[in-house]
C-alpha cells in the first residue's frame, strides 16, 4: 500500500481481519481469554484504521463512475480522507505494535496446529450455528426495517462465510463451492447497501455544514439534493428487493449445508 494507489490494498487487509475474526470464532475453547482479547483488540485496531480510507475509497469511484454526483466540497474532503488514511495505515503497518500482533498470530497457529484438536465436525457445528443464526436475521428483515438491521445480517454472513472457508480446506465438496457462491452474491447485495447508508450519513452531515455555511450556492444545494435523493432511494430499492434475494440464498444454504 503506497498512498492512495492501493484500494485492493485495503480491501484484502480488511478481508483477512473478517477471516482471522472467523478464525477466533472456530478455535475459541483453544485460546486463553486473555489471547482472544488480544487478538480482538488489535482486529478492531487495524480495522479502524482501513474504515475511512475504504468509505472514501468506495464514494470517490461511484463519483468517477458517474453512479453519484458527489457535491465537490464532499468530493475534497473524500480525497483527503483518503490520503490521510493510506498515510496513517502505511505508517501503522510498519510500526512494533502490528509486527508483534503478526508474531502472536504466528505463535498461537503453531500452538493450535501442535494439539490437533480442531475437527471437521467441530467445524461444521460452528457452521451450522452461524447459519441458523443468519437465516432467522435475514427472514426477519423487511422494507421496513432499519438500516442498523440488515448491517446485523450482513456481519453475520461473513462470519459464516469465512468459517466456511475452513471447511472448504479440509472438506472441498462441491456443495460446500455452490454454498460459498450464495454466499458472495447476497454479500455483494448487503455490500452494496452498506455502501449506500454509509454514503447517504456523509450527505446528511455534508447538508448540515451547508446549511451553515455563508459560501453556500445554488448549485452545492442542488447536487446536494440530487445526490442524497439518489442515495435514498436507492437504499428503499435494496430493501424492497431484499426478501426475494435472501429467499434464493436461504434455499440455496439449507439444500447445501
Amino acid at each position: 500500500i503506497k498512498d492512495n494507489s492501493s484500494a485492493e490494498g485495503i480491501h484484502l487487509i480488511r478481508v483477512t481481519l473478517r477471516k482471522i475474526r472467523a478464525w477466533l470464532g472456530v478455535c475459541k475453547k483453544q485460546l486463553s481469554e486473555e489471547q482472544i482479547t488480544d487478538v480482538k483488540n488489535n482486529v478492531r485496531w487495524i480495522s479502524s484504521m482501513t474504515g475511512p480510507a475504504r468509505d472514501a475509497d468506495v464514494h470517490l469511484a461511484a463519483h468517477l463512475n458517474a453512479e453519484v454526483v458527489l457535491p465537490n466540497a464532499t468530493r475534497l474532503k473524500l480525497q483527503k480522507q483518503q490520503r490521510d488514511s493510506y498515510k496513517k495505515i502505511v505508517s501503522e503497518l510498519q510500526s512494533d505494535r502490528f509486527t508483534d500482533f503478526l508474531s502472536q498470530l504466528s505463535g498461537i497457529s503453531a500452538a493450535i496446529a501442535e494439539n490437533d484438536t480442531l475437527s471437521v465436525d467441530h467445524i461444521q457445528d460452528r457452521i451450522n450455528k452461524l447459519a441458523k443464526k443468519s437465516l432467522k436475521l435475514g427472514h426477519d428483515l423487511n422494507e421496513n426495517s432499519a438500516d442498523e438491521e440488515f448491517h446485523v445480517v450482513r456481519k453475520s454472513l461473513k462470519k459464516l462465510r469465512y468459517t466456511l472457508g475452513f471447511l472448504m480446506l479440509v472438506s472441498p465438496e462441491k456443495k460446500l463451492v455452490k454454498t460459498e457462491k450464495s454466499l458472495k452474491l447476497i454479500q455483494e447485495y448487503l455490500g452494496d447497501f452498506q455502501d449506500q447508508t454509509v454514503l447517504a450519513k456523509e450527505l446528511d452531515l455534508k447538508a448540515s455544514d451547508l446549511m451553515k455555511s455563508e459560501e453556500q450556492t445554488p448549485q452545492d444545494l442542488f447536487e446536494l439534493g440530487v445526490s442524497t435523493g439518489e442515495t435514498r432511494a436507492r437504499i428503499q430499492r435494496l430493501k424492497v428487493g431484499f426478501p426475494k434475494e435472501f429467499g434464493k440464498f436461504a434455499k440455496a444454504l439449507v439444500k447445501n449445508l
